[in-house]
């Protein structure tokens, strides 16, 4: 096995110009939310945000029995809202 030099070690040039948030479009972390084209229930879990803009959306959840961590594109993100209790007649 070929010795290595540790006092010189190769570093990718990896510079990431994009930034991971809690908090995106009034949602936080742990809002559900629904994914446009996709079944199941989702979790809003973070945002990565690329110059002043959402280039990505991580969510997870999905069907019962396939749950996993997704990404997907910000326009296919819709917040759940709260149903309104119907009254009953009298």
């Amino acid at each position: 096995m070929a010795k290595r030099n540790m006092e010189n070690p190769v570093t990718p040039n990896v510079t990431h110009s994009w930034v991971a948030v809690d908090e995106w479009n009034g949602l936080t972390s742990g809002d559900p939310v629904k994914v446009t084209g996709e079944r199941g229930d989702f979790k809003f879990i973070s945002a990565h945000i690329k110059e002043g803009e959402a280039i990505s959306i991580i969510v997870h959840g999905g069907v019962y029995g396939h749950v996993t961590m997704r990404a997907f594109y910000p326009h296919r993100i819709n917040r759940v809202t709260k149903r309104k209790k119907r009254e009953q007649a009298a």
